[in-house]
């Protein structure tokens, strides 16, 4: 017989499995028994859990899965890249194909996790990240066709690959049932909600990195249906949910054959599964980089480059993001707003710096993208004017209007300033002689249904947003309806153009524009 004080030590040390083992009686009669709204919660919550468990194949088998492959193919909806600036997102007009396959060995704690997807203009991004233990590499295991190019990243800090790995478990119910588990110490119980006629129960727990995540449970099948986390991205407060549905046994196990993931409400991505194993192979030859290909460049701070007298670049933004600054005689004129408010005051206040003095009066935003805008409440509350193609000002307006309140207590959050937006129509010169620089409504491309282009004739330069990428070691983006837009756009404005600026990645020539051409035409 376990003394009674044997059975309380269970009962606390060993989180929801000991609360689960021992009889209610043991329980109940334990002396000094824990009470009141925290007891309360975690003993809910970890009954929820215990259900889950249960229901997907059994708190044992889950616990001790040694091993899990599964694989996602499916549609992204590009909530925040999508190619028609409104709300809400069209998602006929925004849909990709998309891939996710993941392997992960919880026994030599490896795993591998492959995903592609497509931007508009024909790009293709896509990627590899394998970790073993503390190490992790990230490569682009297509270089002629993927974004990144033949290029590799390797960290052994341990913290990367922690996280891949939780998110790229994200998308399956039995890794989030067996992350749980392992944090049961830290469940709470969140509440019971009613959910397209069906009725939910809400626990949470955090990650060993601090994230709190959130699990429901259907009440009436205990299976898990919807997993969220909220955050701060770049927009604003953000609210992620990954909803599980359509289930079917496989391998002795339950999981779902639907993944449908949204971004504060709206349709993100939707997923069929094609591919279960309760198992999982990584060899060691994932982890070995191939012949040809190079470490990327280590993250230098953002810096002020001139160019010409009047003229620079704002480099390295936001881990690589590029804005052009032209002094136009009543002011600056800066392209985009790229990726946060924080990323882009940064990037104010290197403008300051070199441009002493000298007010910021226009913000060009090439197209509507969320990377291109993120930074949009920085420059609004500058007063500067916000230049926009025709059929994105209601898009602004309400995308820069999302709450950003997450984090801030005890304070008044920070009310958005209404940004002042014109709409820019046909071509339009600011400053002149050899300062003019002149803002084009390029109309409709491959990547983005409206959009802006800025042109330097001083310096036959076109300065451009997506249309043209260039890797950090030199390699055109294979992107070929992006290609030929811009090949258009210089024809049919009859642009002298010798430098082409890019917002990603680095700047070109016209040379490289005639080889993107030349390839995409198979030469």
């Amino acid at each position: 017989m376990i003394e009674m004080r044997q059975k309380w030590a269970l009962l606390a040390g060993c989180g929801v499995a000991a609360v689960l083992m021992l009889p209610a009686a043991v329980q109940a009669q334990a002396p000094g028994s824990p009470e009141g709204p925290l007891w309360e919660s975690y003993s809910r919550a970890a009954e929820v859990l215990r259900m889950g468990l249960e229901a997907h194949g059994g708190s044992a088998a889950i616990r001790e899965l040694a091993g899990v492959s599964f694989r996602w193919d499916g549609q992204d909806f590009a909530p925040t890249q999508g190619r028609v600036p409104q709300l809400p997102w069209d998602t006929l007009a925004s849909a990709r194909a998309a891939m996710q396959d993941v392997r992960i060995d919880f026994a030599r704690n490896r795993f591998i996790f492959d995903r592609e997807f497509h931007f508009g203009g024909g790009y293709l991004n896509v990627f590899r990240i394998a970790g073993r233990g503390a190490e992790q590499l990230i490569m682009n295991p297509q270089p002629e066709r993927g974004m990144a190019g033949p290029t590799f990243e390797r960290d052994t800090l341990g913290i990367a690959a922690r996280r891949t790995q939780a998110a790229a478990g994200a998308n399956m119910p039995l890794v989030l049932l067996r992350s749980a588990l392992a944090r049961s110490s830290t469940l709470r119980h969140v509440g019971v909600v009613e959910r397209n006629g069906a009725r939910e129960e809400a626990i949470s727990h955090t990650t060993v990195d601090g994230d709190l995540l959130t699990l429901y449970f259907d009440a009436a099948t205990h299976r898990l249906v919807r997993r969220e986390q909220m955050g701060v991205g770049s927009l604003g407060d953000e609210v992620d949910a990954f909803h599980f549905g359509d289930y079917a046994p496989r391998s002795g196990f339950l999981v779902p054959r639907l993944l449908e993931v949204t971004w504060n409400g709206n349709l993100a991505s939707r997923y069929r599964l094609t591919a279960f194993a309760p198992s999982a192979e990584i060899p060691d030859s994932v982890f070995t980089v191939p012949a040809g290909y190079v470490t990327q460049a280590p993250a230098r701070p953002p810096a002020v480059e001139r160019i010409a007298d009047g003229l620079a670049y704002v480099e390295r933004l936001g881990g690589g993001y590029r804005m052009l600054v032209a002094d136009v005689g009543e002011g600056l004129l800066v392209v985009d707003a790229p990726v946060s408010a924080d990323v882009t005051r940064t990037a104010i206040r290197l403008i300051e710096e070199a441009f002493p003095g000298r007010p910021i009066r226009y913000v060009v935003i090439t197209h509507h993208h969320a990377d291109h805008i993120g930074g949009l409440a920085a420059f609004a509350a500058l007063g500067a004017t916000v230049l926009s193609a025709p059929g994105s000002e209601d898009y602004l307006r309400r995308m820069n209007a999302v709450p950003r309140t997450i984090g801030v207590v005890g304070a008044r959050p920070p009310a958005p300033v209404v940004p002042r937006i014109e709409t820019l129509t046909g071509r339009r010169t600011f400053g002149s002689g050899a300062s003019a620089v002149e803002v084009i409504d390029v109309g409709p491309t491959s990547h983005a249904a409206a959009m802006l282009a800025v042109y330097v004739p001083s310096q036959q330069l076109l300065f451009q947003g997506d249309l043209l990428r260039i890797n950090e070691h030199g390699g055109v983006v294979h992107a070929p309806a992006a290609a030929s837009d811009l090949d258009g756009i210089i024809r049919r404005f009859r642009l002298d153009v010798r430098s082409i600026g890019a917002v990603h990645g680095i700047n070109g020539t016209i040379d490289d524009l005639r080889a993107a051409l030349e390839r995409a035409a198979g030469r």
